[in-house]
């Protein structure tokens, strides 16, 4: 697995950063949902979701740097899927 799908705070334009969405975490840190495929993100979080595909070595880069939290395809509380969390 050389891509994951990880959900953003808007649309990803060709050329831009895209904003990965920070979530509450299982146990209650902020953290990033990274998912194994668009599929598995649509699922959990809904079709409206914004997303972006990301290099797994830039987001592991990404995240020992700000030292955040990973969850590989949580399943989240439905009623925390309309509202937007803090982003990254």
């Amino acid at each position: 697995m050389s891509s994951v799908y990880v959900p953003t705070a808007h649309p990803v334009g060709p050329g831009e950063n895209p904003e990965y969405e920070l979530r509450v975490l299982e146990d209650g840190t902020a953290g990033i949902a990274v998912y194994t495929s668009v599929d598995r993100l649509r699922e959990c979080l809904g079709s409206d979701q914004p997303w972006s595909e990301a290099s797994l070595l830039e987001l592991l880069y990404l995240v020992g740097k700000k030292r955040i939290g990973v969850a590989l395809n949580p399943r989240m509380d439905p009623s925390l899927i309309a509202g937007r969390r803090g982003t990254s």
